[in-house]
């Protein structure tokens, strides 16, 4: 992937978007030095779009800069950019994420109430929309879960989710049931279950987005203490350090 999108942006050097794609690439594979590289291409052509931008938040995260990462996003939101290629649900995921590490709670529920006001009415009704909203449904229930324990409402939409796990367009991919597993059995308290569903998820390879869906997920981030999950943790990095010096060697760059 990383060889066909250096070779396109050869052909095409002014598209930022697969400028900014190549520095998350090298995210993935944690290769800061070469994602700087890159995004700085992205930026200095396409600075405050929607696509860098979101680049610009998995670099804070990689970085443990969740501070700027947080607070970038929430400016994306806030300036209702188009929805690049699934930017707007990532930069909603990044602003739950940044909510969930510093226990605000409401800060992260605040950013689905415009646009899921029917989540947070007394009585719960799903209107036909409510499964085009599973991942974001997953993630409240953990917000949800954290602010009020004996809140009955979680397991509402838990259980929505469970119910409508495969309903996702094709390209999505295969594994996104078992990344939506892992976050409803995280959710419910099901440690087991959920690293056994990030193992399957593992095991389809290597993705560009594997940190935000292992690591940067609100919905699993009661998993870090599990050693099960480092374990699974050390994995991925052993990977992506394997992967991370073929690609140098690929794209010619120096170590």
């Amino acid at each position: 992937m990383l060889n066909g999108y250096a070779e396109a942006s050869q052909r095409d050097p002014e598209d930022y978007e697969m400028l900014a794609a190549m520095a998350m690439f090298w995210i993935a594979l944690d290769d800061i030095e070469q994602a700087r590289v890159w995004l700085a291409r992205a930026e200095a052509i396409g600075a405050g779009q929607p696509v860098p931008m979101y680049t610009r938040v998995l670099l804070y995260e990689a970085l443990e800069q969740y501070d700027q990462a947080g607070a970038l996003a929430v400016n994306a939101r806030a300036r209702q950019m188009d929805d690049r290629h699934g930017t707007e649900s990532s930069f909603r995921r990044a602003v739950a994420a940044h909510a969930m590490r510093e226990g605000r709670w409401e800060d992260g529920l605040a950013l689905y109430r415009p646009d899921l006001p029917w989540v947070f009415e007394d009585s719960l009704v799903f209107p036909d929309s409510a499964v085009d909203w599973i991942d974001d449904l997953i993630i409240i229930a953990a917000l949800m879960k954290n602010r009020d324990p004996l809140s009955a409402r979680p397991a509402e939409l838990l259980d929505f989710a469970a119910a409508n796990v495969d309903d996702y367009p094709p390209a999505a991919g295969l594994m996104t049931p078992d990344l939506r597993w892992a976050g409803i059995h995280a959710v419910r308290g099901e440690e087991g279950p959920a690293v056994e569903a990030l193992q399957r998820f593992r095991d389809y390879g290597l993705f560009p987005y594997w940190r935000q869906g292992v690591i940067e997920n609100p919905a699993v981030m009661s998993l870090y203490q599990n050693p099960d999950y480092q374990a699974l943790l050390d994995d991925y990095r052993s990977f992506a350090e394997e992967e991370r010096l073929r690609a140098r060697e690929l794209l010619g760059v120096d170590s």
